[in-house]
């Protein structure tokens, strides 16, 4: 039995293809390095000792709640800007603060309410809120085509790559660290405005994510920072973001035409729910993601969460594997993943009637 059951075993024997997939490409550029499944998924959990317990997420931060037409809604309230947006989504005058339990307010709203109208206003004031099993299943957009001067697979030596790292919290920061384990040199820039959040969380953990990397940090309120982050940008080799479209917009940055004009081979966006229409400007975190891909176990009351923030790693792996994939076969290639996509892709290759609660 893996990981003390903190992931189910057939989650991981699912992942498990995946990292199959990525070592052999790991060993095509000549890499010793070896991704695994569980380690990868279970390593905050181990580090923190945090569990997941029914419908309260391991962080402690996300909820699972019925709806009054019989759906279900992971409620995340990671910022305290997500409690003082909960009035104007409920289209209430209850007061949400340290000094009630606002979260059975919240779940006796929600209970109240239909699934949908609840989802479109917690959209609408920016909160990760998602609603179980809306997504589909990630499909990778290879948008880009060969390059004739890329070099062979066999003649690509990662230590020649530069990549910008310019995400935050988990699925980027772990791709950027596989990045900087096969030889890559990983720049993390940040703003020193709104630096990684995960700063805040397990310094551990955090260590864990970006020590082998450099580190930068502009303000990007001034022109001087912003052209710099474009000049950095613009002489990569790969650039790996977590951004709402919106915001690489008002940092004066097109990605297509970066990748198409400048030496950037590979570009890697992670966002919560897709970077096209309505779903690129939705917050969402690991947990809600994963359950709005249906990534859950079934208990006798409802669903219950898997592991710790479950989207999040499963996306940096399929990022990453998907990233290396587009640098061997030369395309210089936008690759778009999202979290709840991520969790859906698994969630769709499994039996559902063996997913148990733990």
């Amino acid at each position: 039995m893996r990981s003390e059951r903190m992931i189910p075993d057939h989650i991981l024997e699912s992942m498990d293809l995946v990292t199959d997939e990525a070592n052999r490409l790991l060993a095509r550029f000549g890499s010793q390095r070896s991704l695994d499944a569980e380690e990868e998924l279970t390593r905050r959990m181990r580090i923190t000792g945090w569990r997941p317990n029914g419908r309260v997420s391991a962080g402690g931060t996300c909820r699972l709640m019925p709806t009054v037409d019989r759906s279900w809604l992971a409620f995340n309230l990671a910022r305290p800007d997500d409690v003082d947006a909960l009035p104007a989504v409920f289209g209430c005058g209850q007061s949400f603060d340290d000094r009630v339990d606002y979260w059975s307010v919240v779940e006796r709203l929600v209970a109240e309410r239909a699934a949908d109208e609840v989802l479109t206003n917690a959209i609408t004031f920016g909160l990760p809120v998602a609603k179980v099993g809306e997504s589909k299943p990630l499909s990778f957009r290879e948008s880009g085509r060969r390059d004739e001067r890329a070099p062979e697979a066999s003649h690509f030596d990662p230590k020649e790559l530069t990549v910008i790292d310019l995400s935050s919290l988990w699925a980027g920061p772990l791709v950027g660290r596989l990045l900087a384990e096969i030889g890559c040199r990983v720049v993390k820039v940040e703003s020193v405005h709104r630096p990684d959040g995960a700063r805040h969380g397990h310094p551990e953990f955090f260590h864990h994510l970006d020590a082998t990397k450099e580190s930068v940090g502009l303000d990007f309120r001034t022109d001087e920072d912003r052209i710099e982050l474009r000049r950095m940008i613009e002489g990569a080799d790969v650039v790996v973001e977590a951004s709402r479209p919106r915001a690489l917009e008002q940092l004066g940055i097109d990605r297509r035409r970066t990748i198409t004009s400048g030496s950037v081979r590979a570009w890697l966006s992670i966002t919560a729910h897709g970077s096209t229409g309505e779903a690129a400007s939705r917050v969402g975190f690991g947990d809600d993601a994963a359950a709005a891909g249906g990534l859950l176990a079934d208990g006798a009351d409802g669903p219950r969460f898997i592991g710790d923030a479950i989207a999040d790693p499963i996306t940096g792996i399929l990022g990453f594997t998907s990233l290396i994939d587009a640098l061997l076969d030369g395309r210089r290639d936008i690759v778009d993943v999202s979290l709840a996509g991520s969790a859906a892709l698994l969630a769709r290759s499994l039996d559902a009637n063996r997913i148990v609660s733990r």
